[in-house]
């Protein structure tokens, strides 16, 4: 039986019209660096130019170039950050001298579960903990201050970490969930610059934790091909508990995580075991920074499988 040549020639027009219609993807043109804390009182433009310098330079030595016409948003919440620390007048774990209010008791049992983590994760001798802590007689527990200086001392002799940056770290990242004014103040920043056109976000350290407390809520407008998130805590369980429960942001496209195995901020993949989502995020864990942290931004964003992701998204 043949073909009638009119009926063939209106499907293909009607085919021509049905693809016509569909608009094509629009172009990336917008890239948002979401940063972590220990940013306040700094050249906000020089931030932004170390981070894109860094990217650009390992995506130089593949021989790849970010698109000319990139907008590139750097939102800056280092001093709406350090002005919390100084409201709260709470005091890292590390200064502590005696018991304080409800609120340095919170914050005790938030560090201290995840300094636990930490010194499990680093395998960190049992000895080492017990040395630092002395003959103390107090009971060993979350709201014993002693006992938590001591695992950050223990941590510190172990890793070479620092045991103020991780008191400094834990605060801020308590502030963060636990203060309103403070979390809806950065969280305005933020969301100021995640616009609803196609926008990668590439967010680092508390600034992961911040983005993903975004993204989840933006259901709606958010329209993210890729977040890549570097130097992640979110698969600490303080932290991970406070999402709960926990939501792919339908915004997103893909997500790609990295970290080095040795940072201790980060800790955990976020993977099935530390924060199952789906789709699952893809974690890479092969990031190699210099110590003694091992989470410096600038690290992260030299590293080549990193720099290859971003560039991909565009």
């Amino acid at each position: 039986m043949g073909i009638d040549r009119r009926v063939f020639l209106a499907g293909a027009a009607a085919t021509v019209s049905l693809f016509a219609a569909r608009p094509a993807s629009a172009a990336v043109k917008r890239l948002v660096f979401v940063h972590g804390r220990q940013q306040g009182g700094l050249d906000q433009v020089a931030l932004r130019d170390s981070w894109i310098k860094s990217l650009t330079d390992a995506l130089t030595a593949q021989s790849l170039t970010l698109p000319d016409d990139l907008k590139i948003e750097f939102p800056y919440y280092g001093d709406e950050l350090d002005r919390f620390v100084a409201l709260s007048k709470v005091p890292l774990a590390t200064e502590i001298t005696s018991r304080g209010d409800e609120t340095t008791d919170e914050l005790l049992a938030f560090q201290a579960q995840i300094v636990d983590e930490a010194i499990k994760k680093a395998g960190v001798p049992d000895e080492l903990v017990d040395e630092e802590y002395g003959n103390n007689t107090k009971e060993r527990g979350p709201l014993n201050w002693e006992w938590v200086q001591a695992g950050l001392r223990a941590l510190d002799r172990h890793t070479g970490l620092g045991a103020t940056i991780l008191a400094a770290f834990t605060r801020d990242v308590f502030l963060y969930l636990k203060v309103d004014d403070c979390r809806k103040t950065i969280n305005d920043i933020v969301a100021a610059k995640l616009a609803s056109e196609p926008t990668v976000v590439v967010a680092h350290s508390l600034g992961s934790v911040i983005a993903y407390d975004l993204l989840r809520q933006q259901t709606a407008t958010a329209d993210v091909p890729l977040l890549v998130t570097l130097g992640s805590p979110l698969g600490v369980m303080q932290i991970r508990n406070a999402f709960r429960p926990l939501r792919y942001p339908k915004g997103v496209k893909r997500w790609f995580n990295a970290y080095d195995e040795r940072d201790y901020i980060a800790l955990y993949a976020l993977d099935d075991k530390n924060f199952a989502l789906t789709p699952a995020i893809e974690n890479y864990s092969a990031v190699q920074n210099q110590p003694p942290t091992r989470h410096a931004i600038l690290d992260y964003l030299t590293n080549d499988k990193v720099a290859e992701r971003i560039f991909g998204a565009f």
